[in-house]
């Protein structure tokens, strides 16, 4: 934290332009990075305090976007140079949720460099950003979480022991990736984002810390974070002041611009936050949206654009299928609605006619039968919900 602040002009003078600084976030939960990393994610308190240590209970934006809105795997993406990372946080333990409803992962590594013996080095932030950018580009990506993780590597013990303990070159150090840090995101990705059709103009930037630093042993450079489990006791133990100081920045559609807030948050707030402006349900969540930066005449016309004006659609259950599956949708508003077979040609085979439904939650079950009342062959097929000008739809597969 001490550091960001002498270092952080460029960020905050961009930031005060396009959206809001929260510079008095504290994470008096968790101190180390995966479980802390699943609290952003969406989880609330995941239950443990080290990392590796399993999946939190409850489920993470990505599977509750997945599950509520039927996104395929692709559209919510967890890209990091930390195996560990994308082990514990892609998918939660929870019955309804979990694996079946997991993020896409996208793991980059690359040679370590040569003062650390280490079989892989956890970056650099530029070989994440440009991955990231890339399945952005290839996809139509509606949640993304991208872990920019080579401060935080070097910011311990190993980044002193690559300038053999020599504290002037290990600032230095610190201050050039961090500085790199900055220009992914602000000469990168943000001009990325805002140059593509599909994402300019109707995406929301988060930018946050999940963790500080002790406040010990400030001469050696503040190796360590978090404390983890107690000894002889089965919670956690409490961060340190240092620790706990976190931040984060807020970007994008439905954003006031030119806030720098003086109230305390905690990092519970920050997925509530991002899962309002999208317009979607979380019953598990622990947080609050922070509402002070909220622009509410422009948010909900915006980013929930999509959830509120079209159908959300759940997987079909079962798929794949024999006899039969049923899908379950909801209909935002009254409106007349017309359900379509297609196979991989592309050949309409069956429709159930143009329909008026009611406002609420409703259940279609396709029995495999075509137009004719006969079986359709084995395969894969498109389930096609149409209204207006919206169009829903998602992949089938047919056994037989």
């Amino acid at each position: 934290m001490s550091e960001f602040l002498q270092w952080n002009q460029r960020l905050l003078q961009w930031t005060d332009s396009l959206g809001a600084y929260l510079p008095y976030v504290y994470n008096e939960t968790r101190g180390k990075t995966d479980p802390n990393h699943t609290i952003l994610f969406g989880c609330g308190d995941p239950g443990f305090c080290n990392n590796m240590e399993g999946h939190p209970a409850n489920p993470m934006l990505p599977e509750l976007l997945r599950h509520q809105r039927g996104y395929p795997e692709s559209a919510v993406v967890i890209v990091s140079g930390k195996w560990h990372l994308l082990a514990a946080t892609i998918y939660s333990q929870h019955p309804d949720y979990g694996i079946a409803f997991q993020a896409c992962t996208l793991y980059v590594k690359s040679p370590p460099i040569p003062c650390l013996c280490l079989p892989v080095y956890e970056g650099p932030d530029s070989l994440i950003m440009a991955r990231a950018i890339s399945h952005l580009n290839e996809n139509d990506v509606k949640w993304m979480g991208i872990n920019l993780s080579e401060y935080d590597f070097l910011a311990h013990i190993q980044g002193m022991q690559c300038c053999e303990f020599d504290t002037a070159c290990y600032w230095d150090r610190l201050k050039t990736v961090y500085e790199e840090a900055e220009h992914q995101i602000i000469d990168v990705l943000w001009p990325f984002l805002q140059s593509h059709c599909y994402y300019s103009g109707k995406t929301l930037l988060v930018i946050c810390t999940d963790h500080g630093r002790h406040l010990d042993d400030v001469e050696q450079g503040f190796l360590d974070h978090g404390h983890g489990w107690l000894p002889g006791h089965l919670e956690c133990a409490q961060n340190c002041s240092g620790c706990r100081d976190i931040w984060a920045i807020f970007i994008g559609p439905g954003i006031l611009r030119g806030i720098t807030s003086s109230n305390t948050y905690a990092i519970e707030d920050i997925a509530p936050t991002i899962r309002y402006l999208m317009g979607f349900d979380n019953p598990f969540e622990e947080g609050l949206p922070i509402e002070e930066i909220i622009d509410e005449d422009t948010s909900r016309s915006s980013l929930s654009r999509l959830a509120q004006n079209l159908l959300i659609m759940e997987p079909g259950r079962p798929n794949p299928f024999y006899s039969s599956t049923t899908v379950r949708y909801l209909v935002p508003q009254a409106l007349p609605i017309e359900v379509r077979i297609y196979d991989v040609q592309g050949r309409q085979i069956w429709t159930s006619g143009l329909t008026r439904q009611s406002t609420g939650w409703h259940n279609f079950t396709w029995y495999g039968e075509d137009e004719n009342c006969g079986m359709a062959p084995p395969g894969i097929y498109y389930l096609g919900f149409h209204s207006e000008q919206k169009y829903q739809a998602q992949k089938l597969t047919l056994l037989r």
